[in-house]
């Protein structure tokens, strides 16, 4: 078991074993880089001892790639980078050396500094981060299997212990155009990140592996037991399995990349979110409601003796503003009232529309007499008031068509009495006219009318 040497917010790990094969293939390492610590685990592949170099180069390219980089560097672009080089060092060297054609590697590759871990993978290698005993990140086999358990045409234990689990889908060394998956992750303090071939996750059920890692306190002890515990089963079901190599970093702190809350939390958060939109939904439409209400004087149409109309708002706010205006109440102004003249003109006028012959000349006729007696008696009545003028009689032979003025003659007593008893008694009318002496009020014909 060898310890990583590293000046990150890490302590990590690593142990590798041949299993029952020939030779080790794997190949784990790290490396204090620019951009943190490295740790790496590849699975090499291939007849003779092509696996092993395979796996070799591919590890010891990272390291040298990532090693000449500067610490402002993109990490995730550094990382793939490190990766496109180891692939074309594979190629490079089978070119160099036709014998190991056909040769090929997976890779895991973890890249932690105080920011954060970045995660790079090519194969069934997995990487695995563990929080509080429970898995929040594993990676996806590039495998025929796994494709297999995505596609629902069969289970996680199914495809651990098929016989075409060894069908790999992408390594280093099978294609130029490499396809990488990359991924940067935040992390705590206490969480543990796992990399490991298929000769450790592929011996126990997932549950079973977690709860072998789980189960120790410390990390270097997690490491140990878990390599033992493989390397006994694999003896135990004929010594034929699988080369197994396991590395585990656990870091001392949180990452400055905030980590993700909790799902109870996460639930809680989102839970009275709804809460408090609910209530500022309930809140609006309390006061738009409010402010929509008629008041008492609004809906019986009165405010202080006064007539009101109430202008009820039903467009959108945006076009109110632009249609604003004052409603006033105007009375109607006070027809004057018509002669019976003109209502009979009127009558007369309405009727001939529509060809109906008027009845109201008679109406007419009685009106005209009512009207010509009125003025008569308000005539004696103003007659009786003013003294009356004595007219002096004209020679004879003064011509005929002279004006002659009239008389003076004294206001008759009696007349002046019964007037005022009748004006007294607030009745003006003809009677006031009738009861006044002629001979006192009426002056002497005028000889010329």
């Amino acid at each position: 078991m060898i310890a990583f040497n590293t000046a990150q917010p890490a302590v990590g790990f690593a142990d590798t074993r041949q299993g029952g094969r020939n030779e080790n293939q794997d190949t784990c390492a790290s490396s204090e880089t620019p951009l943190g610590l490295l740790v790496t685990v590849c699975d090499g592949m291939g007849g003779g001892p092509s696996g092993k170099l395979a796996s070799t180069i591919a590890a010891r390219s990272i390291i040298a790639y990532l090693n000449s980089r500067a610490a402002t560097d993109n990490r995730i672009d550094a990382l793939r980078q490190a990766i496109l080089t180891a692939n074309a060092a594979i190629y490079q060297q089978m070119e160099n050396e036709p014998a190991t054609r056909g040769m090929g590697t997976t890779v895991t590759a973890l890249l932690l500094n105080r920011q954060s871990a970045v995660v790079a993978h090519v194969g069934d290698s997995r990487v695995y981060q563990l929080r509080g005993g429970k898995k929040v990140f594993r990676t996806d086999d590039h495998s025929l299997v796994f494709q297999m358990v995505k596609s629902g045409s069969m289970n996680e234990e199914q495809a651990r212990t098929s016989a075409q689990s060894n069908v790999i889908l992408r390594a280093l060394g099978h294609s130029r155009d490499l396809i990488i998956d990359i991924v940067e992750l935040p992390y705590r303090k206490g969480d543990r990140f796992v990399l490991c071939s298929d000769g450790i996750w592929g011996m126990f059920p997932e549950k079973e592996l977690l709860d072998i890692i789980n189960s120790n306190r410390g990390l270097a002890e997690a490491v140990t037991d878990l390599v033992e515990k493989v390397d006994r089963a694999g003896v135990a079901e004929g010594n034929n399995h699988d080369n197994l190599t396991l590395a585990m970093a656990e870091t001392l702190d949180d990452s400055a990349m905030p980590a993700p809350a909790p799902r109870s939390r996460k639930n809680a958060l989102i839970a009275l979110a709804a809460l408090i939109a609910l209530g500022a939904l309930g809140a609006g439409i309390y006061f738009l409601t409010k402010n929509n209400t008629p008041t008492p004087a609004e809906t019986s149409g009165e405010n202080n003796g006064e007539k009101t109309e109430v202008l009820i708002n039903t467009e959108p706010e945006n076009k109110v503003k632009q249609r604003d205006t004052v409603v006033e109440t105007v009375e109607p102004a006070e027809e004057p009232r018509k002669t019976p003249e003109q209502e009979a003109v009127e009558s007369d006028l309405s009727a001939e529309r529509f060809g109906i012959k008027p009845q109201l000349k008679q109406e007419t006729k009685a009106a005209d007499n009512k009207k010509t007696e009125t003025k008569a008696a308000t005539q004696a009545k103003q007659d009786a008031k003013t003294p009356a003028k004595k007219t002096e009689a004209k020679p004879a032979n003064q011509p005929q068509d002279a004006k002659a003025e009239p008389a003076k003659a004294e206001p008759a007593k009696t007349g002046t009495k019964e007037t005022e008893a009748t004006k007294s008694d607030g009745k003006i009318g003809v009677k006031s006219v009738t009861t006044t002496d002629p001979a006192a009020s009426d002056p002497k014909p005028n000889p010329n009318p």
